[in-house]
C-alpha cells in the first residue's frame, strides 16, 4: 500500500481517482443483484444463459456468489486506502481527498448499509465501513470527524420519524439488513476521550422507540429492537452496555404479546440475546438441566437488575389473570428457572418469598392445560418453583454408585433416567461417562490396596511421611526454633526410614 502522504503528485492523484471511480461503477453494476429483495433467487437476464468466452452455464447462484463478493472486495479497498491516507492530507481541504474521494467512499457505505439485502455483502463490508470510521473519528478535518455523528443521528431521526423520505430504504425484514452493523461499526469505533456520548444517545434513543407501543411506531420498533439486538451481542462494547439490560427485557417480554409478528420475532431475537448476556453461553445441551454457570443467585440477579423485581411480578399477575399473556409468562418463567437462592438466606428471604408465592400462585392456573404449548409451560414452570423455593441438596456418589452409572450407560440407559435414579444432574451423568477410563482405573487400585469401593473420591489420602513431618515442624516451630527448608528435607529422609516408607524417596523428591 502506498501512503498518500508521499504521493502528492498529480499522477498519483489521478490514479486514486481512476480506482475509485471504479469502485464506484463496479458497486453500481453488482447493487441491483445485491440490493434485490430476493437476492438469493434474481436473475438480471435469462436464466442458464452461455457465457461466450468459457462456454460455461450461467445460473443464479453464481452471479450472486460473484456479486457479493464484489461488494466485498470494494468496501474492505475503500476501508483500506481511508485508513492508509496520513492526517496531512485529511487537514488540507483542497486535496481531491476531501472533494471528491471521501465523499464516494461514504456514499457507498451508506447506500450499502441502507438498500443491500445480501447478508453476506453486508456482513463483509462491515469491516471495510469499520476502518473508514475509525479513520474519520480520528483526523483533524472537523467535517469528515462530524461525519460518523451526523450519520448516527440522521438514522435515529428516521427511526423516530423526523426524516419520512428516507424511511421506504430501511429493509423491514432480514432483521432490519446492514442498518444495525452500520450503527455498530460507529459505536464500536468512537474514541474512548468521547466518554461514549454517541453510545448512550443512541442506546436511549432505541429504548424510547421500542418502547413506544403507538400503531404507527410498528416498523420503527421493529428496527430498533433488531438493532438493539446486535447493540447487546457485540462483545467490543464490553460492560457499558450492561446497564442498559434491564430495559431491553423489559421491552422484549412486553412485545411478546403483540398482534404484529415482526414485532413478536423481533423481541424473540432481542429477548434471546439478552438472557446469553445476563447468564452467559448455554453449556448444557438439556434445557432442562441448566448448568451452574448458567444460574445465578436470585439475591445477586435482583441487585445488578432492580427494575425487573417488580415488572416479573406485575407480569406473573397478569398472566394468571389472563391468559392471553401466556408468552410473556414463558420468558418470565425462563428467566426464574435460571436463579436459585444464595448461601446466605436471610439477605435474600424477601426476594425469595415473592417470587416463590407468586410463581406458585400462578402454576395452577396452567397444570391443567393439555396444548402442546402450555404443557412446555407447565414443565418449566415446576422447575422455576422447584428451583427458587429451595436449593437440590447435594448428592455425591461412590466408586460403586459411579460403575454402576457407567455399565447402565454402556447398556444404553439414558442420562436422564440415571439422574432421576441417583439425584444429580444430567451434566454429572455427562462428567462420569468423559472420565469412565480414569474412574475405572481409579477403582480397581482402590479394590487392590483395601477392596473398599465405597470411597466417594479420587484423591489420594495424605501421606504419612506428609503427616510426620508437619507435626515434627508444628512442634519445633512452637518452641521458637528455627527452620530451613534443607532441614525439613532431612528430617524427611530420616521418618522415611524409620517408617519403611519408598525406598526410592531421594533428597531432591522431598525438597
Amino acid at each position: 500500500m502506498i501512503h498518500l502522504a508521499s504521493s502528492e503528485s498529480d499522477q498519483w492523484k489521478c490514479l486514486l481517482s481512476k480506482l475509485v471511480s471504479t469502485c464506484k461503477s463496479v458497486s453500481e453494476i453488482v447493487s441491483p443483484i445485491v440490493n434485490n429483495s430476493s437476492p438469493e433467487g434474481y436473475m438480471p437476464v435469462k436464466e442458464g444463459f452461455v457465457d461466450e468466452d468459457s462456454r460455461e452455464i450461467v445460473t443464479s447462484q453464481m452471479v450472486l456468489v460473484y456479486a457479493w463478493r464484489t461488494t466485498k472486495e470494494v468496501s474492505l479497498l475503500l476501508g483500506e486506502l481511508a485508513l492508509e491516507v496520513s492526517d496531512e492530507d485529511y487537514r488540507l481541504d483542497k486535496t481531491v481527498l476531501c472533494n471528491y474521494i471521501m465523499p464516494i467512499i461514504s456514499e457507498h457505505f451508506l447506500k450499502l448499509f441502507l438498500e443491500t439485502k445480501h447478508r453476506g455483502a453486508y456482513e463483509q463490508a462491515y469491516l471495510g465501513f469499520c476502518k473508514f470510521c475509525e479513520k474519520l473519528w480520528s483526523v483533524s478535518n472537523e467535517d469528515l470527524k462530524s461525519l460518523p455523528k451526523f450519520w448516527l443521528t440522521g438514522i435515529l431521526d428516521v427511526l423516530k420519524g423526523e426524516n419520512k423520505n428516507s424511511f421506504h430504504k430501511l429493509c423491514p425484514t432480514r432483521r432490519s439488513a446492514g442498518l444495525p452493523f452500520m450503527i455498530q461499526a460507529i459505536l464500536i469505533t468512537e474514541p474512548k476521550n468521547l466518554g461514549n456520548e454517541n453510545f448512550h444517545l443512541c442506546m436511549q434513543n432505541l429504548l424510547n422507540i421500542a418502547a413506544d407501543i403507538s400503531e404507527e411506531n410498528v416498523k420503527s420498533r421493529i428496527h430498533s429492537m433488531n438493532i438493539l439486538r446486535s447493540l447487546y451481542r457485540n462483545n467490543n462494547l464490553g460492560e457499558i452496555v450492561a446497564q442498559y439490560i434491564a430495559q431491553g427485557v423489559i421491552i422484549a417480554v412486553s412485545a411478546f404479546n403483540h398482534d404484529k409478528w415482526g414485532i413478536r420475532n423481533s423481541a424473540t431475537l432481542l429477548f434471546a440475546t439478552l438472557i446469553t448476556r445476563m447468564f452467559g453461553v448455554q453449556r448444557s445441551r438439556d434445557v432442562e438441566e441448566l448448568s451452574l454457570r448458567n444460574r445465578l443467585p436470585a439475591r445477586v440477579f435482583f441487585m445488578r437488575y432492580p427494575e425487573l423485581s417488580e415488572f416479573l411480578l406485575e407480569q406473573i399477575s397478569k398472566a394468571n389473570d389472563n391468559n392471553e399473556y401466556i408468552a410473556a409468562l414463558y420468558s418470565i418463567l425462563l428467566i426464574l428457572e435460571r436463579l436459585y437462592p444464595c448461601n446466605t438466606e436471610e439477605e435474600n428471604q424477601k426476594t425469595k418469598n415473592q417470587i416463590t408465592s407468586t410463581t406458585l400462585h400462578v402454576a395452577p392456573s396452567m397444570f391443567g392445560c393439555v396444548s402442546v404449548y402450555y404443557k412446555r409451560t407447565k414443565t418449566i414452570s415446576h422447575i422455576s418453583i422447584n428451583d427458587m423455593s429451595s436449593k437440590r441438596k447435594r448428592v455425591v456418589l461412590s466408586l460403586k454408585d459411579k460403575l454402576d452409572t457407567i455399565n447402565a450407560l454402556k447398556r444404553g440407559d439414558s442420562g436422564r433416567a440415571l439422574s432421576n435414579k441417583y439425584g444429580v444432574g444430567t451434566s454429572t451423568i455427562s462428567d462420569i461417562k468423559k472420565q469412565s477410563e480414569k474412574i475405572i482405573q481409579f477403582t480397581n487400585r482402590a479394590i487392590s490396596q483395601d477392596g473398599s469401593t465405597e470411597r466417594k473420591v479420587m484423591k489420594k489420602s495424605r501421606n504419612e511421611v506428609e503427616e510426620c513431618i508437619f507435626m515434627w515442624f508444628v512442634q519445633k516451630r512452637s518452641l521458637g526454633q528455627p527452620m530451613s527448608g534443607s532441614l525439613l528435607c532431612e528430617k524427611a529422609l530420616i521418618i522415611n526410614t524409620k517408617l519403611n516408607g519408598d525406598p526410592n524417596l531421594k533428597r531432591v523428591q522431598v525438597c
